[in-house]
């Protein structure tokens, strides 16, 4: 997370999840902040506040606090803390230590870790949300860019004492789509031990999936129940956007939303250089009157 997010439709669709999770429970919430970074656009997925009609109705007065956040230019975290306001929760915000020597930021993340566990302490539901979300393969301790996600092994420690936890997860190019990395996942982290693992997708804009590992059945029943109007009224959070992954559903899982059910219908694609594209596919034709005639 950066300040320079907060606003976007990902933290429209995360504070929205958070509200229908947490009611009556002792809420942890880890903002895995990173230093400030200016040299992408990331985060300016706010244009959906232009559209009022299409996405206010999903959840009006977080639409327009954070309409308002985003129109006066005070775009901090402490914006979302008060969106979360009604709920019992507690909040870990302080920056992952990256602006010291490689060598050093293992130990450094390890005190920041920390930090993090004794503010989840006493919580039902800790929240990470770190930018990219679960470690890559390319994952090194060293790297600055380690800030960016979250560690296997820390969501075991967060995950200890019966705690539910919900992690933010960036979805990426990998092969097989989004599907497929959800599933991915799923089997990694059962792997791992964890007992359940679900998943909500919400791909407005950019696929970005929630994973709740460890849930309890309330928290999964009302995870169901975001599918319901008014936030499962969107098509973009819809039935059959959350994926029950335990062991026994891996082998048929319930189906995710594809990019043409998230996102509208798809233009038609032009005709290209493929197998059936610009000349072959002329010269195809024109086999296929031969045999006609």
């Amino acid at each position: 997370m950066q300040h320079r997010f907060v606003g976007d439709i990902g933290d429209y669709f995360k504070i929205s999840i958070l509200k229908g999770l947490a009611p009556g429970a002792r809420l942890g919430v880890a903002w895995w902040l990173h230093p400030e970074q200016t040299h992408n656009n990331d985060g300016q997925h706010v244009d959906y506040l232009d559209n009022a009609s299409r996405w206010r109705h999903l959840n009006p007065t977080l639409f327009d606090q954070l309409r308002n956040v985003v129109t006066t230019g005070t775009r901090h975290i402490s914006s979302l803390e008060a969106a979360l306001t009604g709920l019992d929760v507690r909040f870990a915000g302080e920056a992952i230590p990256i602006d010291c020597a490689p060598r050093q930021r293992p130990a450094a993340r390890e005190v920041w870790f920390g930090q993090v566990l004794r503010a989840m302490e006493g919580t039902e539901l800790a929240f990470v949300d770190p930018d990219n979300g679960l470690e890559p393969s390319s994952y090194r301790e060293t790297l600055a860019s380690s800030a960016k996600s979250i560690r296997i092994s820390e969501v075991k420690r967060l995950a200890r004492d019966g705690r539910s936890v919900l992690v933010y997860h960036h979805q990426t190019r990998r092969k097989g789509g989004h599907s497929e990395e959800i599933r991915h996942w799923a089997s990694t982290l059962r792997g791992e031990g964890f007992k359940t693992v679900d998943a909500l997708r919400a791909p407005a804009y950019s696929p970005r999936v929630f994973f709740l590992i460890n849930a309890t059945e309330l928290f999964r029943r009302r995870a169901e129940e975001l599918h319901r109007p008014p936030l499962g009224s969107s098509p973009h959070l819809a039935p059959g956007s959350c994926l029950n992954v335990t062991s026994q559903a891996l082998a048929r899982p319930r189906p995710v939303l594809t990019r043409t059910e998230a996102m509208g219908p798809q233009p038609p694609r032009r005709p290209g250089r493929g197998a059936l594209g610009g000349r072959r596919e002329a010269q195809a034709r024109g086999r296929r009157a031969q045999r006609a005639s």
